[in-house]
């Protein structure tokens, strides 16, 4: 039986290893986002689908975004890019429960509580 514990230990480290190299490579993932006189929603459904947030567009959020990437961002990079171009078109995200409402950043004050209201720059 003694002989087996050798065995074993080996197998439950190679299959630790092997679980953790999915999430180190999910974690290090970029992305580079190009767009030119695309909509906005297009952004945004891409910016949810790299970030897994579920996203509400106010229905005033319309018109046409080029985005340039030359560096490759992260998720979190990807997301603060967005939050960049909604401050620049006067939105603001906030999080009610799991879902992210994007609002009008005079709305955003009232609608969000402190945690939860993201406005870039502020």
């Amino acid at each position: 039986m003694n002989s087996r514990l050798p065995s074993l230990l080996v197998f439950v480290i190679l299959g630790a290893i092997a679980l953790g190299r999915p999430q180190m490579a999910l974690a290090q993932e970029t992305f580079v986002i190009n767009l030119r006189g695309a909509e906005i929603s297009l952004l945004a459904e891409q910016v949810s689908d790299i970030t897994g947030r579920t996203l509400v567009l106010d229905p005033n959020l319309t018109g046409e975004v080029t985005v340039v990437s030359k560096q490759p961002l992260d998720r979190e990079g990807v997301w603060a890019l967005f939050q960049s171009i909604l401050r620049v078109r006067g939105f603001a995200a906030v999080e009610t429960g799991s879902v992210w409402q994007i609002v009008p950043e005079l709305d955003a004050r009232t609608k969000g509580s402190p945690q939860k209201l993201v406005i870039p720059g502020s």
